[in-house]
């Protein structure tokens, strides 16, 4: 992956409920896809891992944006892998970061709500069988849906900060076409949203080697680009 996108403190959540979530990367060295970590908060902090149902997700290929046919890029379809995780193919960790931070469904009624929640998640997805390959030089889109068995809980992708990659991300919902991922109170400014996409070859040598977390790894590559 281009870089590790990781999440804005102060930024927003984008709900997830009823409908999926998406964005692009950068493939920097052909390999598997084996590794996925995003950062999601909960609405209100009312964290209930037991109400997750299932965690879905998907690699496509990039439709690249072409005005005016194509105004911004997207997923192509079908999608190039799809698994569905049920309550057991991922593990969960407190992110900490306790700083007030938004929350945002841009799905009609829209909801903004400042300083709304504090508490920052990471979701874990290792060891996928049957990876898909990516190939070097290629983009690539994240499709993510986190259904919930209990309607009234809310759960919501967290954004990142800079630097951010190509286009926004971008939102659907089944079975109606994808609409660009804006910030609510600045339209003009681009969301993408919070995930790193591991190993690399490289990068599964550091681990390999000194045992380093996905948190420390992020760091480390981070202050490599500073």
């Amino acid at each position: 992956m281009h870089w590790a996108q990781t999440p804005d403190p102060t930024g927003w959540d984008v709900s997830f409920q009823n409908k999926t979530l998406a964005d692009d990367f950068r493939c920097t060295a052909t390999g598997p896809i084996t590794d996925i970590h995003l950062w999601v908060s909960w609405k209100g902090d009312s964290a209930r891992w037991d109400l997750v149902n299932n965690i879905h997700l998907s690699i496509h290929a990039d439709i690249p944006q072409e005005p005016p046919l194509v105004p911004y890029s997207r997923p192509l379809d079908p999608p190039l892998l799809q698994r569905d995780l049920g309550k057991t193919g991922w593990t969960v960790r407190s992110y900490g970061q306790p700083a007030p931070q938004g929350w945002y469904d841009p799905m009609p009624p829209v909801q903004v709500q400042l300083a709304e929640h504090q508490i920052t998640w990471q979701i874990n997805i290792t060891d996928l069988p049957d990876p898909f390959i990516q190939q070097m030089d290629n983009i690539y889109w994240l499709d993510v849906r986190i259904d919930l068995s209990e309607p009234g809980a809310e759960i919501g992708w967290k954004t990142s900060g800079a630097p951010h990659f190509n286009d926004d991300a971008v939102w659907t919902e089944v079975p109606a076409g994808w609409n660009e991922l804006r910030d609510p109170l600045e339209p003009t400014k681009s969301l993408d949203l919070a995930f790193v996409i591991v190993p690399e070859p490289a990068t599964a040598v550091l681990w390999l080697a000194g045992g380093l977390g996905v948190a420390g790894l992020i760091r480390r590559r981070l202050r490599q680009r500073l």
